[in-house]
């Protein structure tokens, strides 16, 4: 872990626990004790949020892959953008525990659990296979990269999520349990510097994002029910913004995924101004449309990119103008990509329930 990330979590802690209105806010909201909400398929609001956060993803690899060739001219632009795209994978675990079903409301568990394998990782183990039959790899290494996440970069997030799926029904049992948001953040605070990364033989362990995850859980019926933050709230979360800046152009590092204050802060940030947001509608409209093909877009994206890097980086343009160019043609391909991807896959879902279904009549 990099000193910017040690001191970045150690200033935001002490800042936040020093005032008390923002500790109550932070750890011992009643926000949880609110009337529960019934969500719907989708919400708009967090397919926006996950159109925000998979392009900020895309920002992140584009300078990965600079940062792999030892570009080092402009390591300032790399560690800025880096850094300020680093709420996306906060987002998407939050967002994933406030849109779960409280466990005790799920009348039938095996059909949760069959619906998040054949939503989400059916199509990770589906491109993984297609890409060790491409590469030809042996059956154990294949299985091991699938389930270590290894085969590409971003792929640990699929099995990070699998893991607090998993432990999901203990989360949800005391998620109205006033210390719960303490006792998750003091577990993902603990091992991160203590033990970061937080690997056992190379697959990754979930405790390191436990508390974002958590936080969704907790606040679920808050945000679903879209109530309003109060002053001092808001007054939070940009000060931590403000802070976390701060020492970022003191500090500028590349570093990695886990913002403790910062991806709440965003996250918190976007859903204050939601109604202001809303009224840029082609704007709002086109980051929901992508927003809604975020996990395609997420498993394709690496490759993709990868592809149009070592294309456009021969034609030597400006640098800037270059990375833009990376950023946009990689997801405007993932995006097409998914478009024509997703739709047949559901269909070849639907044709195996149906099979399903006359083998049982």
């Amino acid at each position: 872990m990099s000193d910017f990330e040690i001191f970045s979590i150690l200033i935001l802690t002490i800042l936040v626990v020093l005032v008390p209105a923002w500790r109550r806010y932070y750890f011992f909201s009643k926000a949880n004790l609110l009337k529960p909400v019934q969500a719907s398929d989708r919400i708009d609001f967090y397919d926006f949020l996950k159109g925000v956060a998979i392009v900020a993803v895309i920002i992140i690899h584009a300078g990965y892959f600079y940062n792999a060739s030892d570009s080092a001219e402009h390591s300032l632009f790399f560690s800025l953008t880096n850094a300020m795209s680093r709420f996306c994978i906060p987002i998407f675990f939050i967002s994933s525990g406030i849109l779960l079903t409280p466990w005790e409301k799920i009348s039938n568990k095996n059909d949760y659990y069959k619906k998040k394998f054949l939503r989400i990782f059916l199509p990770y183990i589906i491109l993984v296979t297609f890409m060790a039959v491409y590469f030809h790899s042996p059956v154990l290494k294949y299985l091991y990269l699938m389930f270590s996440g290894q085969a590409l970069i971003p792929f640990y997030f699929i099995i990070v999520l699998l893991q607090l799926y998993l432990v999901y029904p203990i989360l949800s049992k005391y998620r109205r349990r006033k210390y719960f948001l303490l006792i998750t953040f003091l577990i993902s605070f603990s091992v991160t510097l203590l033990f970061d990364p937080i690997t056992i033989f190379g697959f990754p362990i979930f405790v390191k994002f436990l508390f974002f995850f958590a936080y969704g859980i907790y606040m679920r019926d808050y945000f679903l029910s879209f109530t309003k933050l109060q002053k001092t709230e808001l007054a939070l979360w940009f000060t931590v913004l403000v802070v976390y800046i701060l020492i970022l152009i003191t500090l500028p590092e590349m570093y990695f995924n886990l913002r403790l204050f910062y991806g709440l802060a965003i996250f918190n940030l976007l859903y204050y101004y939601r109604e202001t947001l809303e009224k840029y509608n082609y704007f709002y409209k086109t980051f929901i449309n992508i927003g809604t093909y975020s996990l395609w877009i997420f498993l394709f994206h690496f490759l993709i990119e990868a592809q149009i890097y070592r294309l456009l980086i021969k034609w030597q343009f400006n640098f800037y103008f270059t990375f833009v160019l990376i950023v946009i043609f990689t997801l405007l391909i993932s995006y097409l990509s998914a478009r024509i991807v997703a739709p047949a896959y559901n269909q070849m879902l639907k044709m195996f329930d149906l099979r399903s279904y006359r083998k049982n009549i």
